[in-house]
């Protein structure tokens, strides 16, 4: 391992060639070439699969019959030693055991649905849009949900607005911060157009929701004090470009603000009069 680590160390920093080091330690350059791609010797590694000379022939048939096993009830799927009874029974199978357990074992690890865990540290928020149909003064109407959830502390806050636009965006987030009391140091976004396009609000649209002049995502983040997380680094670098372009969407339409209070305001495991942990 000394040795192995000096080489890399001469050849890397230039102290050596290449040449004069197979010279002077009397090394193969194959050696040297896996010296300076390791940091450490990585041992044995077999490049070919071993061949299976008994229990290669039945392999094709053990794994038919684990796949038909997810089409029959779980008291019904075939463990290693049944297949193994089978195998000598119908098959004329000589091996052991202990390779058609290793063989069963492989075939469902290489199944294994993987997870993620997911960590949610407390001041953090995630924020989406959503859909749904309401009633307002006897009709059908379809309104854009507002979301905001804090995972750490379970608390959800949703607000309904006509459509999905800035003016929403920009309400929906002075609505939460005073419904939660605070504001979180970390929102993160699912990819909402209003986010990630950099559209800016019209000077109407920002004077209705106590904005002083047409702020982008970013600028809401930085007088908040928040940051912003995207989940698609595509569209989230597209925020990062000035913005010139005017809100396309038209005004929201002069209804009071307690006719559209049909939204949700929840908080889970909390009272209204207790604050709620961030």
């Amino acid at each position: 391992m000394e040795m192995w680590t000096e080489v890399r160390r001469r050849v890397l920093t230039g102290e050596l060639s290449k040449r004069a080091a197979c010279q002077e330690y009397g090394i193969n350059w194959r050696t040297l070439a896996k010296m300076l791609e390791h940091a450490e010797p990585p041992g044995y590694r077999c490049r070919a699969k071993r061949e299976k000379p008994i229990l290669g022939p039945h392999l094709a048939w053990i794994h038919e019959v684990l796949e038909q096993d997810k089409k029959a009830p779980k008291k019904q799927h075939h463990t290693a030693q049944r297949i193994f009874d089978r195998l000598k029974a119908e098959r004329g199978y000589t091996g052991g055991v202990t390779m058609v357990k290793a063989a069963v074992r492989e075939w469902k690890d290489a199944r294994k649905e993987v997870f993620v865990p997911l960590s949610h540290p407390p001041g953090e928020a995630q924020v989406d849009f959503g859909f749904a149909y309401v009633d307002v003064a006897g009709e059908r109407q379809q309104v854009a949900l507002f979301v905001m959830t804090l995972p750490y502390s379970d608390v959800l806050f949703s607000q309904a607005f006509p459509r999905e636009c800035t003016e929403a965006f920009l309400e929906g987030h002075n609505r939460a911060f005073r419904f939660i009391g605070g504001v979180p140091r970390k929102i993160r976004y699912d990819n909402s157009k209003i986010a990630v396009a950099g559209s800016s609000p019209t000077a109407s649209m920002c004077s209705a929701v106590g904005w002083s002049a047409p702020p982008t995502a970013l600028e809401l983040a930085s007088s908040s004090g928040c940051s912003c997380c995207w989940r698609s680094r595509r569209l989230g670098n597209s925020l990062l470009r000035s913005t010139t372009r005017s809100d396309r969407a038209s005004p929201m339409p002069t209804r009071s603000a307690s006719s559209w209070s049909t939204a949700v305001s929840l908080r889970s495991r909390s009272s209204a009069s207790t604050a709620v942990p961030i």
